[in-house]
């Protein structure tokens, strides 16, 4: 069963998480295995878990009629039954709203997005990650880094950072002039807090001498204790640039191994990694091209080594976007969180995507455009860097530009 894009924002925005949870417990209370729900209802095992879990019920009144269709529906996706489930919650969500004119509430929020956005002179900026109606309602989806030089030279004085912690942090370091909104401030990356500044302190020291460059998933405490910054797509250019036979190469091993085999120089890594990459698994890409040996298989250098081995081609999302232009296959199965393929579909509608696995970033799927409006209503989650850590940071990703991006 996989469900179609929702038709009512409404119930996307306000009513939908609680339905959702209600047929989530029904069907935990049916016996139904987690994994087996987030399938059947096309959510996040994370959200399963988080659904039958909660303890509060609904958060708005509902009719006896209301609660009959939310049963039935349980029901009826216990049963593996055919069914539209979307058109189902929506007829769920007219009877809570009294109305079957919910359709127009997309228009609605997004009007109330862009009505924030001109009152104070914002930017809404989404990573490549991020949900699919984030995506679509940003002014500009991309890879962290990318999304930052464009916010440095926008004409804006906010900055909507819809993607991590870090993220809103390179932000705030090229635009320090600017206010950076980060909607939701749980939102972080783990590989970033694998890390810290002592820990690249104590490196230094047991590596006398030896250059540090600092993948940009990282602090800004971490990066201003490097020597110059680095993204997937440009870490071979920048290492093998540096006056260096050794490199000290911070946090993530994967990248690391990566770029090992990719230049004659020491790299020495950090024990760090991306836990949503590290789920991509070599029987994955052998499962994959047993199924459909015809199709590519393009993966991100987050992803174990075996997997990177097996792969066609290895690529951070900015590169995936330009090999699936250039690319002659029909179909192209990528090894990255899942949110990706949002990206790639529009980008390229007439070619065929698939995920190597069913990689999701539970971080990168916090931000909801409610969060998004929320944020610019409210001012909140505002993101700074202490002035001399700014420096510091600014150093490190300005020698990144120095040697070229």
């Amino acid at each position: 069963m996989t469900p179609q894009r929702f038709p009512c924002e409404v119930a996307v925005w306000r009513i939908l998480p609680t339905i959702r949870s209600e047929i989530a417990k029904q069907l935990a209370s049916l016996g139904l295995p987690q994994i087996v729900i987030s399938t059947r209802l096309g959510i996040t095992q994370p959200a399963v878990s988080q659904y039958v879990t909660k303890k509060r019920g609904m958060t708005f009144t509902v009719s006896d009629e209301a609660q009959r269709l939310i049963q039935s529906l349980a029901e009826d996706v216990a049963n593996e039954k055919d069914l539209n489930l979307n058109e189902r919650m929506c007829e769920i969500c007219t009877n809570i709203q009294g109305t079957d004119k919910c359709t127009s509430e997309p228009e609605s929020m997004i009007d109330r997005l862009n009505k924030l956005k001109e009152a104070n002179d914002a930017v809404i900026l989404a990573h490549n990650y991020q949900r699919a109606e984030v995506q679509d309602a940003a002014d500009y989806v991309g890879d962290s880094f990318e999304l930052s030089k464009i916010a440095s030279e926008l004409d804006c004085s906010t900055i909507v950072f819809c993607g991590v912690d870090f993220m809103a942090e390179i932000a705030a370091i090229l635009s320090p002039e600017k206010t950076v909104l980060l909607p939701v401030k749980e939102a972080m990356c783990p590989m970033s807090r694998m890390i810290g500044r002592n820990d690249v302190q104590q490196l230094k020291k047991r590596y006398p001498g030896a250059p540090v460059v600092c993948y940009v998933n990282t602090s800004a405490e971490v990066k201003a204790e490097c020597d110059v910054c680095c993204t997937s797509a440009n870490a071979i250019k920048i290492i093998n640039e540096l006056d260096a036979d050794r490199i000290l190469f911070i946090p993530d091993r994967n990248l690391g191994d990566y770029l090992a085999s990719k230049t004659d120089k020491e790299i020495v890594s950090w024990d760090g990694f991306c836990p949503t990459h590290q789920m991509i698994t070599l029987g994955d890409v052998l499962i994959k091209r047993q199924e459909q040996p015809d199709c590519e298989i393009v993966v991100h250098p987050e992803c174990r080594p075996e997997v990177i081995a097996a792969a066609d081609y290895v690529y951070g999302t900015g590169g995936m976007l330009r090999h699936a232009a250039r690319s002659n296959a029909r179909h192209i199965a990528i090894g990255t969180e899942v949110g990706m393929l949002h990206r790639l579909a529009t980008q390229e509608p007439n070619k065929e995507f698939s995920a190597l696995a069913n990689a999701i970033c539970p971080n990168m799927k916090r931000t909801t455009l409610e969060d998004a409006i929320s944020a610019l209503e409210q001012k909140k989650h505002r993101v700074t860097v202490p002035e001399d850590v700014r420096k510091g940071a600014k150093k490190a990703l300005d020698k990144m530009l120095e040697i070229g991006v």
